[in-house]
């Protein structure tokens, strides 16, 4: 038959104090229903636990080995408790995160190091994916939390906050007649060949700059496509065409690129980032995790948001 925890933890105080005197006044129990207890669990066993005497008790051999299972056997139901406590408590647990690549340069990993001093028992995995992507699977539950450009989104089960703002500048290759300059306007570029994303990766930033170049006469010639901005850094670089990108990219640029202010005024060269979250969640360590975010972001937002 097996032993109840709490016979085992009478059990393990005896095999700790030795003593019915002193197991029961750690226990907060009447010696006399120690005892008791004991001879039960022997009798449930069928076999000595403990050699009793007048003034000792001795763990008998198989008192020993059951001692060293009762012990580990407590600690590990302990170690559940904690765990489960934790988890629901939102100090521990698993939070996945999907980001828009753009985000990987700034937000990111200011969110990260935010999260590592003040949820470090939260394991994290991270994904890139479109905005599109991350609010689909914000729906289906493979995601807990998104940042993406997409500022509408497919369903009331779901709710965006803006989290970090920041301009677009215009990339160029370093000889270009336009890099020297501190800034110019848009309208400049018309002509220009352009290098974008794909609108299957970013349909929320070639909107961006599909509407700020219409804003300022002219529809960008599209030329080349690439997935990664380091690509379209290369490619500006190379001298294969112009690009707006976000101002982050200064910090990648070689010295083959120039990064230019634009002077537009339009609202569409300023690149939004929100959070996504699901309305209703239920799990605490998502909600912790998106409460740090939110804390912590909007004061990063408000600093770079003139960014550029």
């Amino acid at each position: 038959m097996q032993s109840d925890l709490k016979t085992l933890r009478y059990f393990v105080a005896l095999a700790d104090t030795l003593s019915f005197t002193a197991a029961a006044a750690k226990l907060r129990m009447s010696q006399p229903a120690l005892s008791i207890a004991m001879q039960k669990l022997e009798e449930q066993l069928g076999i000595a636990l403990l050699n009793r005497t007048s003034r000792s008790v001795v763990l008998t051999p198989a008192g020993l080995s059951y001692a060293r299972g009762a012990r580990d056997v407590l600690a590990l139901i302990d170690q559940v408790e904690k765990s489960a406590q934790e988890i629901a408590s939102g100090r521990d647990g698993l939070c996945r995160i999907g980001f828009v690549q753009s985000a990987s340069f700034d937000v990111v990993p200011q969110l990260l190091r935010v999260l590592q001093q003040e949820a470090a028992g939260v394991q994290l995995q991270l994904s890139e994916f479109t905005s599109t992507e991350q609010l689909a699977k914000l729906v289906d539950g493979e995601i807990d939390i998104g940042m993406v450009r997409q500022a509408v989104v497919p369903s009331d089960e779901l709710a965006l906050t803006l989290i970090h703002r920041q301009r677009m500048v215009a990339a160029l290759p370093a000889g270009h007649a336009l890099a020297k300059r501190a800034s110019f306007q848009l309208a400049l570029l018309e002509g220009e060949r352009f290098i974008t994303n794909p609108d299957r990766r970013s349909p929320a930033l070639n909107a961006r700059v599909r509407a700020a170049c219409a804003v300022a006469g002219f529809q960008p010639r599209a030329a080349l496509e690439a997935v990664e901005m380091a690509t379209i850094l290369a490619f500006v670089g190379e001298g294969l065409g112009v690009a707006l990108l976000p101002a982050s990219c200064r910090r990648f640029a070689d010295r083959r690129v120039a990064l230019v202010d634009l002077e537009d005024a339009t609202e569409h060269l300023e690149l939004p980032l929100f959070l996504a979250r699901r309305a209703q969640e239920r799990d605490a360590t998502v909600r912790r995790v998106a409460q740090i975010a939110l804390a912590s972001l909007p004061g990063y937002a408000a600093q770079t948001a003139g960014s550029g």
